[in-house]
């Protein structure tokens, strides 16, 4: 296995009430980054979740009230079509430290204060639909 090295790292605060999905996507399409890793942290006023169920073998989208604290955010992005392809799971905790987890999907996770840092790689193309988790056997 070859390790492929970080050409460059964005990290940006994001503004309030934006959508952690979108603004990760769009950070990734302004910068030009084809391929890297994205990590973050910070609070959540409500999240929309995807949700694999092993049982079943299909996806559910999850509404989480929040406010929410993120202890685990880390994704990948990838390129098709020209356009970054963000696939990121995050882990949430409530005031009570109850976790909630799953596919981060896009216009349903709006920030409350969050700081996301992006590893640019080199270029990587994907031919995986967008939300892949709905895809899985």
């Amino acid at each position: 296995m070859n390790a492929t090295p970080v050409r460059r790292t964005i990290t940006r605060r994001l503004e309030e009430d934006t959508d952690l999905y979108d603004c990760i996507r769009r950070i990734a399409r302004e910068g030009g980054v084809n391929a890297g890793r994205v990590t973050g942290s910070g609070t959540v006023k409500r999240a929309s979740l995807s949700i694999h169920d092993q049982k079943l073998m299909r996806s559910f989208t999850v509404d989480i009230p929040g406010p929410m604290e993120i202890v685990s955010l880390y994704g990948i992005i990838s390129h098709r079509d020209g356009r970054p392809v963000v696939r990121a799971h995050i882990v949430l905790s409530d005031e009570q430290g109850n976790g909630k987890g799953g596919e981060l999907l896009p216009g349903g996770t709006p920030v409350s204060v969050c700081d996301v840092s992006i590893e640019e790689y080199g270029t990587r193309e994907t031919s995986a639909p967008s939300r892949t988790s709905s895809s899985l056997p």
